[in-house]
C-alpha cells in the first residue's frame, strides 16, 4: 500500500552572506562556487509561473561535490557555495536568515513523497497509530516553499 503525504519541492540556496544581485536566471549561475550533491549532478529547474524548462548543470568553480542533503545543506549555510536542496533542509534556514533563496521562481518540478507499507490487512496497533500520525502531519502539506 502507498500512501502519498507531500510533495518534495528544491530550491537554490546560497549563503546569507553571497551577492546575488545580478542573479535574474539559471544561466546565471555559472561561475558561483557551487556544491554538487549525488545523484543530482543537473538540476531540472521550472519557472513556477511560465512553466518554462531549463537544466542547469555548474561547470566550473565547483567546491565540494558530497553524496548527503544533510552535509549539502550544512556546507551551504557554512559559506562553500551554493546548491540545490529540498525544501525540508532549506526553510529552518532561510527562515533563521542562515541561508537565501536564490531565484526563488525556479524550481524542480515536484516529487512525491509516499509511505509504503505491507497491506491494509492485520496492521499491528503501533504501526496503524504511526500511520494515523504521519497522515495527520502531513495533511495539507502542498510541499511549496
Amino acid at each position: 500500500m502507498g500512501r502519498q503525504l507531500t510533495n518534495i519541492r528544491f530550491a537554490i540556496c546560497g549563503p546569507a552572506n553571497l551577492d546575488v544581485s545580478h542573479i535574474k536566471a539559471p544561466a546565471d549561475l555559472a561561475g558561483l562556487p557551487t556544491v554538487l550533491c549525488s545523484p543530482m549532478l543537473t538540476w531540472s529547474l521550472q519557472h513556477i509561473h511560465s512553466g518554462e524548462k531549463q537544466a542547469y548543470t555548474a561547470t566550473g568553480n565547483i567546491r565540494l561535490k558530497v553524496d548527503d542533503m544533510s552535509l549539502l545543506t550544512e556546507v551551504i549555510a557554512g559559506g562553500i557555495g551554493v546548491g540545490f536542496i529540498p525544501d525540508y533542509h532549506a526553510q529552518p534556514l532561510l527562515e533563521s536568515g542562515k541561508i537565501q533563496h536564490i531565484l526563488p521562481d525556479w524550481s524542480n518540478q515536484a516529487r512525491g513523497c509516499e509511505m509504503l507499507y505491507r497491506d491494509r490487512e492485520n496492521i499491528p496497533y503501533r504501526v496503524r497509530l504511526f500511520i494515523d500520525f504521519m497522515l495527520q502531519r502531513f495533511q495539507g502539506d502542498d510541499g511549496v516553499m
